[in-house]
């Protein structure tokens, strides 16, 4: 009896015990991973491998077709990737994991340090949040996050290993371990770039030596990357990529997947015939007006709120998740599990049993209903997790005795009114043409030519990369009359477009109309047909 005693107040004290599952369920799905597609891994896998073999990664993964054909050139043929705006820091961080020449191994070898991170950090954490009475709570986690954790591991995503670092990065902070969590946190900044936000707290309290450091610690993480990655790769995606994403509004687009209230708003309010053809209304002002409004608001509540608890950290963090949760632009079923935080604030915290019950309710929901069996719904019902996070956030904020004063007005005035004028004045991003295509059927359009007097394009959909011949008649195809300069297609020594969007291969078809390739309204390099039409010739 002694033995089980002490074994029992081992688990109780370092809460094993209470982790097994997680562990268990965390082995279990990475081991299953072997047998499912390489998915999202292949968008951390391939880029590391390019920087092993020497190939400048700029020079690929900033086209979807070019990088998907590097990926097929290595035998995976039933790849479809999309480097998409990942950081550069990727191949960094992938760089060993690239060594391994079975992608599914590496996978693996990748899925177990992150289960072992996860399980680490929530051992230590409940060590420090959690009272001995609250630490049946970690049996809970493979429930309540059953489909993040397992999308995570299936996707060979990096959430479970980026929170991991969160909690461990304010655990030894607030241990007085200070360059051990100032460390973590850095390596999450550079692996995806929002945890950024996650610093407001250490700002809030006043740890102006905690922020120098993380600083620090990020140009010196950035200084191992360059030299594996490439100085070019950088600068291009920092002077390039993302300016233009941001112009062009590639952050955002009409998929209902996101589950955003940035993509509501723009799929109620930006008619697109070929991307958006069932919009309601078609104003993108009003469409950004409403966006930023609601964004604004919550950010400003988080900043009031915030400096009623400067004190308690783990709150503060709490806050902040919710908040970048409710006005980002996307949220992939494996980044729910980033919840975790703000759910154990709840649960551990001085709250009725009413509200605990309907958070852990609201969570349970959020996270593991398929809500993708909703995509043919009316709008409304199509982004029903949207609708139920934003439930949440606002129970969780009302929790927390949010102040609806004139200090949230004004802060929401000071973040709103420069957007505004920004609105106001900035140069719209408009396409002046036509699809040529009626209705999108294809993830991207990559390249196009006639052949039988007859248009046939090459696209990357479900079933890879197919060539469909169309009956559009094609009688004329003259690729040398117009060209692209600055960004922009010219014929002659005529400019017929002024947007942000990337544009590819003009071609002068039947004298009177040109073709063209452009991610307008779409993800950045997720390109489809687009026609102008030019004055006849005299």
């Amino acid at each position: 009896m002694k033995y089980l005693s002490r074994i029992k107040s081992l688990l109780t004290e370092y809460s094993i015990g209470y982790l097994i599952p997680t562990i268990v369920m965390g082995f279990y799905f990475s081991l299953l991973s072997l047998n499912q597609p390489l998915h999202d891994f292949a968008n951390n896998y391939f880029p590391a491998l390019l920087a092993v073999e020497n190939i400048s990664p700029e020079t690929v993964l900033f086209d979807i077709f070019e990088f998907n054909q590097y990926a097929w050139s290595k035998g995976y043929e039933s790849v479809i990737a999309d480097f998409y705006l990942n950081s550069p820091f990727t191949s960094t961080l992938f760089y060993p994991f690239a060594w391994i020449k079975n992608a599914y191994y590496s996978k693996l070898l990748f899925n177990l340090i992150s289960v072992l991170f996860f399980t680490m950090s929530l051992q230590l954490f409940s060590k420090k949040y959690l009272s001995n009475n609250n630490r049946f709570l970690l049996l809970t986690i493979p429930f309540l996050f059953f489909i993040p954790i397992r999308n995570n591991i299936e996707f060979g995503q990096v959430y479970i290993l980026l929170i991991s670092l969160i909690l461990l990065g304010y655990y030894y902070i607030d241990s007085n371990k200070k360059i051990a969590g100032e460390l973590f946190l850095s390596l999450s900044i550079l692996i995806k770039v929002f945890p950024l936000i996650y610093c407001i707290p250490l700002l809030i309290s006043k740890k102006w030596k905690s922020i120098i450091t993380i600083f620090i610690c990020t140009l010196i993480l950035l200084s191992i990357s360059i030299p594996i990655s490439g100085s070019s790769f950088w600068s291009s995606y920092l002077f390039e990529v993302m300016p233009n994403a941001i112009n062009n509004e590639s952050t955002v687009n009409f998929q209902s997947n996101s589950q955003s209230f940035t993509v509501f708003l723009k799929t109620l309010f930006v008619h697109d015939s070929y991307y958006n053809p069932e919009a309601l209304f078609d104003s993108p002002t009003l469409y950004r007006l409403l966006s930023w409004l609601f964004s604004a608001f919550f950010i400003s509540i988080a900043i009031t709120t915030s400096f009623q608890y400067r004190k308690q950290q783990f709150r503060l963090l709490s806050i902040w998740i919710v908040v970048l949760f409710l006005i980002q632009s996307r949220t992939a079923t494996y980044a729910q599990i980033l919840w975790l935080i703000p759910a154990f604030e709840i649960f551990r915290g001085q709250f009725s049993k009413i509200s605990k019950i309907t958070a852990f309710l609201l969570l349970l929901l959020i996270c593991n209903s398929p809500f993708h069996w909703m995509s043919e719904l009316p709008l409304f019902f199509k982004f029903t997790r949207m609708w139920l996070s934003i439930a949440f956030g606002l129970m969780l904020l009302i929790q927390f005795k949010v102040r609806l004063d004139h200090m949230l007005l004004k802060v929401f005035l000071l973040i709103f009114i420069p957007f505004l004028i920004l609105l106001l004045t900035k140069k719209q991003n408009i396409e002046e043409s036509d699809y040529v295509l009626s209705k999108k059927e294809y993830f991207l359009i990559h390249n196009f030519y006639a052949k039988d007097n007859h248009l046939v394009y090459e696209a990357i959909g479900k079933n890879g990369n197919e060539i469909v011949h169309s009956n559009i008649p094609i009688e004329k195809f003259d690729t040398s009359a117009c060209k692209i300069e600055e960004g922009q297609i010219m014929y002659g020594n005529q400019k017929l477009t002024d947007s942000y969007s990337i544009k590819k291969k003009p071609i002068l078809v039947n004298d009177n109309l040109i073709y063209y390739l452009t991610d307008h309204h779409s993800r950045r390099g997720a390109y489809t047909l687009r026609q102008i039409a030019i004055p006849q010739k005299k």
